[in-house]
């Protein structure tokens, strides 16, 4: 039933048109991880991430280049049909030098090795919508049916290379409505985030997901059991404590109504703090926020 999903699915034409491209210049390329997942589960990918084994010196000829900033690492914009896709190279990453990113990379010829950097099973999937092959090297559809986010190999290795992870598993829980396996929830550690050191605008795009999220809940649950919220929030841990996420699944889901919600009993100084240094800094909803102060749910 979830294979049959991917071979019934209507991709874009321009989609398929790059697909023909690359494999009629001697490539092979594949969508992988989130599209994949998102048709399994009969949702609508927000984007497609395609894999090939092509260089990007290959690539380049091939297409008018929209971005090759990242090209070092193997990734390149590309347009076609008047569409943006991003292509990467084949690679393999190591020696993690912040929690976050890496020292080196190795462009290599075999997509199964490309997956096994992935974070997690779910999100190691690979499509060829033109010969139908499809992918899955570690069990991900197996979690996927079972509904768990688990990651890839060793959860500790998995998020000291990239602590991001930590919050990324929790906001995919709550976005699919999935539980995260035990062996992975065990190792999910505050102390990574502080060491990586990321800017408020990365937790600022996770925190945004969690709380649009199908099961924002779920999410602040997980967050709370791992003693995150003061990681993500800024501020001490009495004033971080009032955010109150209790029936926020049943709050009209728009990101203005679901923060007037969680904010509801800070107070109006400390609520402008915390949200302007997440980024969030439209002063208009702002004020809205803090004039929902200690009013009911």
């Amino acid at each position: 039933m979830y294979l049959q999903k991917l071979k019934n699915y209507i991709y874009p034409a321009s989609l398929l048109g790059l697909f023909r491209k690359i494999q009629a210049n001697h490539g092979e390329l594949f969508i992988v991880g989130g599209a994949v997942r998102d048709i399994l589960l009969g949702r609508k990918p927000v984007e497609y991430d395609l894999c090939t084994n092509l260089l990007p010196e290959q690539i380049k000829p091939l297409f008018m280049i929209k971005n090759e900033q990242g090209a070092k690492f193997g990734v390149l914009q590309v347009l076609f049909h008047r569409k943006a896709f991003e292509i990467s190279t084949y690679r393999k990453e190591s020696s993690y030098l912040d929690f976050r990113h890496p020292k080196k990379i190795k462009f290599i010829k075999q997509i199964r090795q490309d997956l096994q950097r992935r974070d997690f099973t779910i999100n190691a999937f690979a499509y060829n919508p033109l010969d139908k092959t499809f992918i899955d090297e570690f069990s991900g559809l197996s979690d996927l049916k079972a509904k768990l986010i688990r990651t890839i190999g060793k959860p500790v290795q998995r998020f000291n290379e990239d602590a991001l992870r930590v919050i990324r598993a929790i906001r995919i829980a709550s976005q699919l409505n999935f539980d995260i396996e035990p062996a992975t929830y065990n190792a999910i550690n505050k102390t990574l985030l502080a060491k990586a050191q990321l800017p408020s605008q990365r937790f600022q795009e996770e925190i945004t997901k969690i709380i649009l999220s199908v099961n924002p809940e779920k999410g602040f649950n997980y967050l709370n059991d791992k003693n995150l919220l003061t990681t993500l929030f800024p501020g001490p841990s009495k004033i971080i404590g009032n955010l109150t996420s209790e029936g926020l699944n049943k709050t009209p889901r728009t990101l203005v109504r679901r923060l007037e919600f969680l904010f509801r009993k800070i107070p109006p100084k400390e609520t402008e703090r915390i949200l302007l240094e997440l980024q969030y800094s439209n002063k208009k909803i702002i004020n809205r926020i803090i004039s929902c102060y200690n009013k009911p749910s």
